[in-house]
């Protein structure tokens, strides 16, 4: 998917108010309505400040004769969930549908009902809008309520098997939406809406939890172990596992190193995620016969074959990179950097712009290990931190805060 340049339209605009009054839960009419607004805003992301009479001119309550700023449409934006106003426009373009339309029981929403919110998945099943929507009236909901939206919306026909299946960056924030809501439940909440969830395979695919800390995936994660059963299932689950059982204790179990070094993982037979995961881990685990830049060199040499891994590449450098610099083999990940560089120039889809900003982060940590403090701080200045995907925030923060020492920065 190919990113377009930024534009500025009144239908995008109108879109964006109507998107931003979603999440706000109501008009935006008074002093007060944009006060509460820029608070909320605040909240959070504490770098994103905008005054009360920008607010004012953009929902037209003050007379203004001209067009919003980038920068404030990137903020709005981004309290709606998204990561910039390209992105908004991007998304609520790619459907014929009207905007309105999917957000009338929202702003209706003391007239909410199971029929009305049924026909409009059922009607709407294949629009990116519908997950916006479904994303922005989830917090309004009741218990019961938010249970039978999710298994409404989790279809496992049309939803993905598998971490690195295409899916629309709508449908990927919905069950990110899901994910988020089920891991801040109290623990005897949580295994009590687990056995009421179905299709919970996919929510466990899509939220990896990186945040060791976090039990709640830790119990999904055994709630759901019976589920995972062909060699691609297994591999990513125990992946994701020991990835964890690493983040957490710096060290391995005997058992565990056995089952990393047993293990043989080939390109053409798993989904890059899981294969990337286990490919750091036998890094992570200094697997006796594993020579880490041959090894990484095949691997590179089989995506340069197969396009079709041109965007999705960018995760297996990530996970490799960061084993790198976890075991301090700097020269190595500057190497596979640099490879990485020369194999893919020019434009690149948006997973993969969303996955490079990660990168960012790995990429100054290698260079700055190596002693290459300019290079480290080049790409550091590239990295984006509030544009970090859910469930990486603990393992990215407590990552950034080791570079940020090595920066003195």
């Amino acid at each position: 998917m190919s990113r377009r340049a930024i534009q500025i339209g009144e239908e995008d605009i109108t879109a964006l108010i109507v998107q931003v009054q979603l999440n706000f839960g109501g008009p935006i009419k008074t002093k007060k309505n944009i006060l509460d607004l820029i608070d909320q805003i605040i909240k959070q992301n504490q770098k994103d400040i905008i005054s009360l009479n920008t607010l004012r001119r953009f929902f037209k309550l003050i007379p203004s004769n001209h067009t919003p700023t980038i920068e404030t449409l990137n903020i709005l934006s981004r309290y709606c969930g998204y990561s910039s106003w390209d992105e908004f426009t991007f998304v609520s373009n790619q459907n014929s549908e009207n905007f309105l339309g999917h957000s009338m029981i929202q702003i209706r929403r003391d007239q909410w009902s199971r029929d009305q919110a049924e026909k409009l998945i059922v009607d709407y099943a294949k629009s990116e809008k519908l997950y916006f929507w479904l994303a922005s009236v989830f917090s309004n909901l009741s218990e019961k309520d938010k249970v039978f939206i999710i298994n409404l919306s989790l279809d496992p026909v049309t939803s993905p098997q598998h971490e690195n299946t295409a899916l629309g960056y709508a449908q990927y924030f919905w069950v990110q939406t899901i994910g988020c809501y089920l891991m801040q439940l109290e623990e005897e909440k949580l295994l009590s809406v687990l056995n009421k969830i179905q299709h919970l395979k996919i929510v466990v695919e899509l939220c990896v939890n990186y945040n060791a800390s976090d039990k709640n995936y830790d119990l999904l994660l055994h709630h759901t172990q019976s589920l995972f059963a062909s060699n691609q299932d297994l591999t990513f689950f125990r992946s994701i596992q020991w990835f964890r059982f690493f983040l957490k204790n710096k060290k391995w179990s005997p058992p565990i190193l056995s089952s990393i070094h047993s293990t043989n993982i080939i390109p053409d037979q798993l989904d890059i995620k899981p294969f990337s995961r286990m490919r750091a881990l036998h890094i992570l685990s200094h697997h006796p016969t594993f020579c880490a830049y041959s090894t990484i060199q095949q691997d590179i040499q089989f995506f340069r074959k197969n396009k079709s891994y041109r965007e999705s590449i960018v995760f297996y450098i990530i996970e490799i990179c960061r084993a790198l610099c976890y075991v301090k083999k700097d020269a190595e990940a500057i190497q596979i950097l640099e490879d990485y560089n020369r194999l893919y120039q020019g434009n690149i889809g948006f997973w993969a712009s969303i996955h490079r900003n990660s990168l960012q982060l790995y990429a100054s940590w290698a260079f700055a290990l190596n002693n290459q403090k300019e290079k480290a701080k080049e790409y550091y200045h590239q990295f984006n931190p509030s544009l970090v995907e859910n469930f990486q925030e603990e393992c990215i923060r407590k990552d950034h805060m080791t570079l940020k020492k090595l920066l003195n920065t």
